[in-house]
């Protein structure tokens, strides 16, 4: 198993970027500019707290890590909004099914622009399924990997961990992720941990891990 940002960079190469026009601040977004810029931005460790667009919560490493590990062929994704997640998680696994589900249709860029849910991921032809529902509400079976970014609420965290439990491949590696597991969002953290010492109590499932320098959380079996 290579370094999980070497793993990332490996996988960009391979990808087709269609290169996205911006020269807002914003650099998750100007880093879709081009490949070159994709790479050197997203292939960075997280940063430092509030550091501007990098912070502790920067997920790439962490979704890396576990798409290096699982394999996974089937992967969900809750709270789509512009699509990053959803471009990474494709540009990842290239091969896998990636279903992305929000409750809006529509979210906005800087400066309140509106536009399409998924946005950057459909500007980038990614292929995946779009579905429009409460994505705690979202049935499918044997999905190997679930990334939680939707409503960041203790009431929404659970049902969305809930879920993903529901929903998780029973034959083959598994692993749920949480975005925003920090202070600023104390109801992800509740939420999560409950679950966790939950499903841990019973027998069925891992424990949360983490890394000393992110807010990305992930539980798994394999």
């Amino acid at each position: 198993m290579i370094d999980d940002l070497d793993y990332f960079r490996n996988c960009m190469e391979q990808a087709e970027i269609i290169p996205y026009e911006w020269d807002g601040e914003d650099r998750n977004i100007g880093a879709f500019r081009s490949k070159e810029e994709l790479i050197s931005w997203y292939g960075q460790p997280p940063g430092v707290v509030n550091q501007p667009y990098r912070d502790r919560a920067f997920y790439t490493r962490e979704l890396a890590m576990l798409s290096q590990l699982i394999r996974p062929a089937t992967i969900v994704e809750f709270g789509t909004s512009l699509g990053i997640g959803t471009c990474l998680l494709h540009w990842l696994n290239p091969d896998a099914r990636l279903i992305t589900v929000d409750i809006a249709d529509e979210t906005f860029l800087p400066g309140d622009r509106r536009v399409p849910i998924g946005y950057l991921a459909k500007h980038q032809n990614i292929p995946c399924e779009y579905v429009q529902k409460p994505s705690f509400e979202y049935q499918i079976y044997d999905v190997d990997l679930c990334f939680i970014d939707a409503d960041h609420t203790y009431e929404s965290v659970l049902k969305d961990s809930e879920r993903a439990w529901l929903n998780r491949s029973m034959a083959r590696p598994w692993a749920i992720a949480w975005h925003d597991y920090n202070d600023r969002h104390p109801g992800v953290m509740a939420a999560v941990q409950e679950f966790c010492t939950a499903k841990n109590a019973i027998r069925h499932g891992g424990r949360l891990h983490t890394k000393s320098d992110s807010d990305t959380v992930w539980m798994d079996l394999w």
